[in-house]
């Protein structure tokens, strides 16, 4: 699936390339484990297609292997959890500075320190929005805030979008989406939203689901109609970093641990988990081992 939806992700693109600039469409590739397992079986001809389009911005990378349960890793682990972004920005010669999460709700604090390390600087969570998240929806749904590190050293832009990742799956396709965005409008004035950029998660056909072959068209056909608000279709970060460039300055600052929600079912699965850690201890010795021997 995640390989069909990269080839279709980039069939699109292509299909687009002639379309105004912002309804060119564009696949964000939430984590990379898609990536690394289609490049695992890609031809030469469909790696360097990919290769291709990343360095075009029609793929946006982001740096996280997996939707993973941070509040279980360790610190090589969270570290570790970046390293195949690395190993990609030198491959594609594009930086990768933008992570995405979807439904996990709650990340340890180390992860910020995590991502500032792999040089992330950008990080969309997109929590679920129907099942134990607490009050996340609530306190920080469309509230961009910088998370400082514990260390006071770094700090990364966080936003959780209207509806987390599940937008999609509550209002279907993307004509249902040119429906939605005069209610959302009213909502932000409702909210006093104070800016005048916002971003929405966009995903159809539920969890995994493949690109939206409508989206383009009715991006290209709400700005031929309507003078605001334009749309545009965005990669991660250059949604964040025009975001940045703008209200960065004035943006809160919060520090501390957005206490994981989902890590008790890790007491449904004791043993693996001891396993998993031991092995993971293991690791790390062997990795201290070879770099003294290397």
């Amino acid at each position: 699936t995640q390989n069909s939806n990269l080839e279709i992700g980039m069939r699109l693109a292509r299909e687009t390339a002639n379309y105004p600039e912002d309804a060119r469409f564009k696949w964000n590739v939430e984590v990379l484990w898609p990536v690394d397992n289609y490049l695992r079986q890609a031809t030469p001809e469909q790696r360097a297609a990919l290769i291709a389009a990343v360095k075009a911005g029609q793929v946006g990378l982001d740096a996280f292997y997996c939707n993973i349960l941070t509040g279980l890793c360790r610190p090589e682990e969270l570290l570790n959890l970046m390293r195949y972004a690395t190993q990609m920005s030198e491959l594609c010669g594009v930086r990768i500075d933008s992570a995405m999460i979807s439904d996990v709700p709650g990340y340890t604090w180390s992860t910020v320190t995590a991502m500032a390390q792999a040089g992330v600087k950008y990080f969309s969570f997109a929590p679920n929005y129907f099942d134990r998240m607490g009050s996340t929806m609530k306190e920080w749904q469309n509230r961009p805030f910088w998370w400082k590190s514990a260390d006071g050293q770094h700090r990364v832009l966080c936003w959780c979008p209207s509806r987390g990742y599940a937008l999609g799956h509550l209002i279907g396709d993307g004509e249902a989406l040119a429906r939605f965005i005069p209610g959302y409008l009213l909502e932000l004035q409702t909210n006093a939203y104070p800016y005048d950029i916002t971003y929405l998660r966009w995903n159809v056909h539920g969890d995994n689901g493949s690109p939206d072959e409508k989206l383009a068209d009715v991006v290209r056909d709400w700005n031929e109609r309507y003078a605001y608000p334009r749309l545009i279709i965005s990669t991660t970060a250059k949604a964040f970093r025009r975001f940045e460039e703008r209200y960065g300055a004035q943006l809160p600052e919060f520090s501390g641990d957005y206490t994981p929600y989902w890590e008790d079912g890790a007491g449904s699965s004791a043993r693996e988990t001891g396993l998993n850690r031991a092995s993971a201890e293991r690791l790390s010795q062997a990795e201290a081992l070879w770099a003294m021997r290397d």
